[in-house]
This record gives C-alpha cells, structure tokens and sequence, in this order.
C-alpha cells in the first residue's frame, strides 16, 4: 500500500457520506475511495481517521481552552494539539518538528478554508466547502508546499465541528 503522501494529490474531494456526519469520505477524480474519517460516538465529537499509512484520533478537549487532541490510533500517544484561536473556528498547529500552520478562513462568505504555514501565511491546502445535505470540499494544493498528511485530515474534521455547531446554534436560534 502507497503511504498518503505517495498518492496524486489533485482533484481529491471530501464527502459526508453516512448520515448525520458520521462517515466521510476523501475520494479522487476517479472517485475512489483513498481514506475515511468516521465518529466513534454520538455522545462527543471524537473521529478516527483511516489513510494510507496514517491511523489518528481527532479528541476535542476543553470549553474555555478549546484544542484537538491528536493521537496515534495504534498506541493512543498524542502527537500534536490544534488550539482554536478566538471565536471563528480558526486555530493553531504546532508540529513536533516546529512548524507552525494556521487554520483560517480566506474569504467574506466563510466556505473557503486553508492551512497557511509560518509567518509568512503561504497557503498550503486549500478547502472549498459547500453542499445543501451533504457537506463536501474540494481540496487544492501548493504543490510546491512540504505538508503533512495530518493536515488534510484535521481540516475537514474542523470544518465539520464548525458545521455541526452551526447547526446546533441554528435550531437554537429558530425554536
């Protein structure tokens, strides 16, 4: 089996493809399946992700110091934290090798996402979101960029909490 990075990276997109979003699935231009990301519970928000060479658990933490905890699937061992910075769902990710990449939304609307590395802010992955019923993205890459696999993972599970959570604040709003 390839390792994630090995694979052609373009023209993949994310899928919901279970109800209530509970299954997702990051296909390519052929619509293969090469990865899935599942919740493991209807009581919290964890998600197991399973990519070519690549098992983690995505654990929220926190209501006042809100973070994602990244483990190893295999050994539990955390392997970074995503910290949210402020109130729009963007944050932080510090790698263990010392590369900072930033999660922000690049436009007015709020449907298009990306990973932006350094100081400099150079996007990395982009994610353009949408779908009425069934959420998707499709992802664009820099392809001269060095970026984890993790990356593309963590977005989508941080765009899906941002839509669950608009969801809720929603049904909220309206009864």
């Amino acid at each position: 089996m390839k390792a994630f990075n090995d694979l052609d990276l373009q023209d993949l997109r994310w899928v919901e493809s279970g109800g209530w979003s509970s299954w997702h699935e990051l296909r390519n231009a052929k619509n293969d399946v090469i990865a899935s990301m599942k919740k493991l519970s209807w009581w919290n928000n964890t998600y197991e992700v399973d990519a070519p060479g690549n098992r983690w658990l995505f654990v929220p933490k926190g209501f006042f110091n809100r973070r994602v905890e990244i483990m190893a699937a295999a050994t539990n061992d955390l392997v970074t934290v995503f910290y949210y910075k402020g109130m729009g769902g963007g944050g932080e990710l510090t790698l263990p090798d010392g590369r900072v990449f930033h999660w922000k939304s690049i436009n007015f609307w709020g449907n298009k996402w990306a990973w932006l590395e350094g100081t400099d802010n150079d996007p990395v992955i982009g994610f353009d979101t949408g779908g009425w019923f069934r959420a998707r993205a499709d992802l664009t890459f820099d392809e001269d960029a060095d970026f984890p696999a993790l990356l593309v993972f963590l977005g989508w599970y941080l765009h899906t909490i941002k839509r669950q959570e608009t969801a809720a604040a929603t049904a909220v709003v309206v009864t």
